[in-house]
């Protein structure tokens, strides 16, 4: 990188969300990639598929640390599985333990907290609401 490491973090994402991004139902959060299917749509044909555009864009997979049709799986803070996407109970439990902000540099602490920790999601609108919900 030539100013850094700075950088790295999203150099790494929009290389990646050039090579997925087109995939359907696959998303990329910096080294993570995330593929969803159901039984009928092949998902093996589908992570077969991401892996041979990773090898042809010469990235390597570390398999040791993949977690392979899981029916569950946590990131960032929540729960995600068939019935959908839900907050993980240790986390709310944090939210809810969190002091409420006292100063206007504490609030802007918290919205960046909160715009940070939901920059990947769809739905971004519930999330803030579910957390500005539980602070106050």
């Amino acid at each position: 990188m030539p100013y850094g490491n700075s950088l790295a973090p999203s150099a790494c994402q929009r290389v990646i969300d050039g090579l997925v991004g087109g995939l359907p139902v696959t998303v990329a959060y910096l080294d993570n990639i995330y593929v969803t299917a159901d039984k009928i749509t092949h998902p093996r044909q589908r992570v077969y598929h991401l892996l041979q555009i990773l090898g042809n864009a010469g990235l390597k997979v570390n398999s040791q640390e993949c977690v392979w049709e899981a029916d569950c799986i946590e990131v960032h803070g929540f729960r995600l599985d068939k019935s959908g996407r839900r907050p993980i109970p240790e986390s709310v439990d944090a939210i809810k333990k969190a002091l409420s902000p006292t100063n206007k540099r504490e609030l802007q602490s918290l919205l960046g907290f909160i715009w940070v920790s939901c920059h990947s999601c769809h739905s971004c609108h519930s999330c803030h609401i579910y957390y500005i919900s539980v602070l106050w």
